[in-house]
């Protein structure tokens, strides 16, 4: 029988009650734009759900040059999200990869922070894969007239350094389909990518993006008019037999709940039951 992706979504966390009682997989962003406060990581329930996966916030930046520090707020952060798993009982945590070229030179750096406060404690690490800034193309000798098997060989090549400084840890990989595009690779490139990594990869994010390649993110859905990457049908046929756990990140953009159903029925995505009360 042919393996089924299950596609879910961002769970609410303005209703955090109705974590005891969903078991299916889920994402939680728990903070974006600051730390996990004490009273915070206290107002989740004990629950007990080990698909559920806890996305870290956008400032704990552990390539910086003073993340090395004991005291530094990057290991604060880190113990604040381990604390947070403890609470909810999962073992997954999403950090995100460096995405510039100065935290490039601090990657070994932030994995020695990492294994310290989460891989060697037990946590489950997955690195998302972000949107490279303008220094990372330059780094990589990459344009916007770059072919996508080039970025994709530059990509690949990075995975595989970071890999090297991970061996014998429960980490993982996380490709987001509207960041790989941002990064030049086109939908059979993002394919090989996934397969490439099939072992790695637990939790794919599958955003469309409404910008063009070598360009920031700006995540729009999979169906959506304006998503421009390139084949999107394809990949979105081929990610749905590979038996992973597929996010949809929530936007901006407007997208029914019916445009969901026809979308999952079309390619055979198992998908989650919505709910609008515990879903943004």
């Amino acid at each position: 029988m042919e393996n089924k992706s299950t596609l879910t979504f961002n769970c609410s966390v303005q209703n955090k009650e109705n974590l005891k009682v969903i078991k299916d997989p889920f994402q939680i962003l728990p903070s974006t734009v600051r730390h996990l406060s004490e009273n915070t990581i206290k107002s989740y329930p004990k629950v007990d759900n080990p698909n559920l996966l806890i996305h870290m916030n956008y400032i704990t930046r552990v390539y910086n040059d003073n993340a090395i520090e004991n005291r530094s707020i990057e290991r604060f952060s880190l113990k604040s999200y381990k604390l947070l798993a403890d609470i909810l009982n999962t073992k997954d945590i999403l950090i995100h990869l460096p995405y510039t070229e100065k935290e490039i030179v601090n990657l070994e750096y932030g994995i020695k922070i990492i294994k310290d406060e989460l891989l060697n404690k037990n946590i489950n690490v997955h690195f998302e894969i972000p949107a490279w800034s303008k220094g990372m193309f330059i780094k990589n000798r990459i344009n916007q007239h770059s072919a996508s098997p080039y970025c994709y060989m530059a990509l690949t090549k990075h995975i595989d350094e970071v890999f090297s400084l991970l061996k014998d840890t429960n980490s993982y990989l996380v490709p987001d389909t509207a960041h790989l595009h941002s990064n030049g690779l086109d939908a059979k490139d993002m394919i090989e990518l996934i397969k490439k990594y099939d072992d790695k990869i637990k939790y794919i994010h599958l955003n469309g993006n409404s910008v063009t390649r070598f360009k920031m993110d700006n995540h729009t859905p999979m169906f959506s008019v304006n998503n421009r990457i390139v084949n999107h049908e394809l990949l979105s046929s081929e990610v749905a037999k590979m038996g992973k756990i597929c996010i949809a990140e929530i936007t901006k953009e407007t997208s029914d709940w019916k445009s969901w159903v026809n979308y999952t029925q079309k390619y055979n995505f198992k998908l989650v039951d919505f709910n609008e009360y515990y879903t943004i």
